[in-house]
């Protein structure tokens, strides 16, 4: 149904089925990595709105903006800390 594509705490995507999108999938696997970082970053696009919905619902904040290399489009680093515990 979808899994999380990490580098150590840098999140290169979630990935859902589409079929089973809006069904807590995402917001699940986010949890059960959480569970196990002190830290995550992940880079999202400015025009995907709904993902930074998604991000910021789970306790990530924005922290920076820049224009992606490649694509020409702007785009917002991410971050979440966990401020309860020692965890890698």
């Amino acid at each position: 149904m979808g899994f999380v594509g990490l580098d150590n705490n840098y999140i290169e995507g979630i990935f859902v089925d589409t079929n089973n999108q809006c069904n807590g999938i995402g917001t699940s696997l986010l949890t059960k990595v959480k569970e196990s970082r002190n830290n995550l970053t992940l880079s999202v696009y400015k025009k995907n709105t709904n993902t930074i919905c998604f991000y910021k619902k789970n306790g990530f904040v924005i922290t920076s903006e820049n224009i992606d290399k490649n694509t020409k489009e702007i785009e917002y680093t991410m971050t979440w800390n966990n401020c309860k515990g020692d965890k890698n």
